[in-house]
């Protein structure tokens, strides 16, 4: 699953990064005459930046949930083995 988020979030940064996105970072500095290459220097900075920003999003996500999971699966190994030791001493109780 992690192996998932990390690529749809590396497509997304991908999409982001595309010069049909650019054009937006453009008109935000065509009335300063800024320079093309610098503009789209920082537009994929930008996106770089928020690509980095999502993926910390998603590590924590993913973090947290494993985390859950993994209490989960925990507690469900203690509640088989309490179970496996009452069938053993029920069974060993009717000797």
């Amino acid at each position: 699953m992690r192996h998932a988020v990390f690529t749809a979030l590396a497509l997304g940064a991908t999409y982001l990064a595309l010069p049909g996105s650019i054009p937006l970072a453009y008109a935000a500095d065509a009335s300063a005459n800024a320079d093309p290459f610098v503009t789209q220097r920082n537009a994929i900075q930008a996106a770089n930046q928020a690509y980095r920003k999502e993926v910390a999003v998603a590590q924590h996500e993913f973090d947290r949930i494993e985390s859950a999971a993994d209490a989960d699966y925990k507690k469900a190994v203690a509640q088989a083995k309490a179970e496996r030791n009452r069938t053993i001493a029920h069974i060993k109780s009717k000797g």
